[in-house]
């Protein structure tokens, strides 16, 4: 396994492992007495310098490793990140090595990002909103909270942001078609990725009541642009103290109107 090290201007590989390898792949050493320092400002011995042939997805790579005499693994430094032009997504867990794109995996190969698929193909109504059935391609037991993010290609689908707690791999999402016309997700579709969370925070106190924003004074200026189509079809027959209350109303709770059509679960 490769850990990806960016406080590494080199790349170093252990020296058991660099034993293990086979001769095909060991193309080059040249022995080294110089000495590394760590983070921490500890220092480890370089025993030599090892030109090594690996592969890393569909890929085959030659490379130069500091070999030290180190627990662990091999450490991918910035150097080989900068002469293959790597891209590290630290928001969706992966990196770009050229023309591929990987997705990283914690200490026990199970990956941090995974991928959401279309569990059957549905079919969205034009300007509507459905819920679908989607399944986590890779699932363990135990696992913890996630947020499920949209990653597809299908033009005027959006897909809600999600928080799920999965006790198995399907989970529920919600997809709003934003076009004219309807939709078809087909079976097996990528429609999104699940990635877990360490912490849940929650903006509610603890007897779970609202929090709602008060304004004593409502001017015209203070009023959002968005919900003055609400004000002026709900307010034809109230009187001007009446009308004032529905622009308190309004401001209190407009963080559950939509700003544009595109605001999925929001009132329009």
């Amino acid at each position: 396994m490769l850990l990806l090290d960016t406080g590494f201007s080199h790349s170093v590989m252990p020296w058991i492992l660099y034993t293990a390898l086979t001769e095909d792949s060991q193309l080059g050493w040249t022995e080294s007495t110089t000495t590394g320092c760590l983070a921490d400002g500890s220092s480890i011995t370089i025993q030599g310098v090892a030109s090594v042939t690996f592969r890393i997805g569909n890929t085959t790579f030659i490379h130069e490793f500091q070999i030290a005499d180190i627990d662990g693994k091999i450490l991918l430094g910035m150097d080989f990140f900068r002469r293959h032009r790597c891209t590290i997504d630290v928001h969706r867990y992966s990196i770009t090595i050229g023309e591929q794109t990987l997705q990283c995996c914690d200490a026990n190969g199970f990956p941090l990002v995974i991928n959401v698929q279309s569990k059957r193909s549905v079919i969205v109504p034009p300007q509507s909103e459905k819920h679908i059935e989607g399944w986590l391609t890779r699932f363990r037991r135990g696992s913890t909270e996630g947020i499920v993010e949209p990653r597809h290609s299908i033009i005027g689908l959006m897909i809600a942001t999600s928080l799920h707690k999965p006790d198995g791999p399907d989970i529920c999402l919600r997809v709003l078609n934003a076009t004219d016309e309807e939709i078809m997700i087909n079976e097996g579709t990528l429609i999104g990725q699940y990635i877990p969370v360490d912490e849940v925070e929650t903006s509610l106190p603890s007897s779970s009541q609202p929090v709602f924003r008060r304004l004593d004074v409502v001017s015209e200026a203070d009023f959002p642009s968005h919900l003055s189509t609400h004000l002026e079809e709900w307010s034809q027959d109230l009187g001007v103290d009446e009308k004032d209350l529905l622009k308190k109303l309004l401001i209190n709770n407009q963080d559950i109107f939509g700003r544009h059509n595109f605001d999925v679960g929001k009132l329009h």
